[in-house]
């Protein structure tokens, strides 16, 4: 267990190597710190598109430079189409946001009228995503009002049409849970 205001100073000091910062961490936290584990890094492995997902995706994607998938997007895909859960831990830009989008794409191209509840841990991104949802969908010719943010950064009126004639894809963060 880390104590994280001993963690957070660590990232105000200067750090030449992972391992000095194990050794901050180990010392800051009077030996709390009980599991460090290495994984060594790797090359991603590229696999191309499956044959199934609708081509307005694939061309969408592709115009943005994603010509391929990393086998963890195609392996996600294949456990979503046999209708499994699916849980998707890897590093900050590996590719995680298309693994639940083509999914959300497939199902509206198939079927204009589903909907889709979209929850962020923070409004910030949030408003990235909607950014991009919008722009892709406009791509795949998916109307323009295909994704719609409902956080605290809009307007009481706003939230009301939202939820009185809710888009496809409805953004959003714990905070709205409330």
């Amino acid at each position: 267990t880390l104590h994280l205001p001993s963690l957070s100073c660590l990232i105000r000091r200067s750090i030449s190597s992972s391992d000095e910062m194990l050794r901050r961490i180990r010392k800051d936290n009077e030996g709390r710190c009980r599991v460090v584990q290495r994984f060594k890094g790797e090359s991603p492995q590229y696999v191309p598109w499956p044959d199934w997902v609708d081509g307005r995706i694939v061309k969408g994607f592709e115009s943005i430079g994603i010509t391929q998938l990393y086998t963890h997007q195609k392996e996600s895909l294949e456990k979503w189409r046999n209708g499994e859960n699916i849980l998707v831990t890897t590093p900050n830009a590996s590719g995680k946001t298309l693994c639940y989008l083509i999914p959300i794409f497939q199902e509206l191209l198939s079927d204009p009228e589903s909907k889709f509840l979209y929850i962020t841990p923070t409004k910030a991104l949030a408003q990235d995503q909607e950014r991009r949802i919008i722009e892709l969908a406009a791509m795949m010719g998916l109307s323009e009002g295909t994704a719609a943010r409902y956080d605290g950064s809009i307007s009481f009126r706003e939230k009301k049409n939202i939820l009185r004639s809710p888009p496809p894809i409805i953004l959003t963060n714990p905070d709205q849970f409330h």
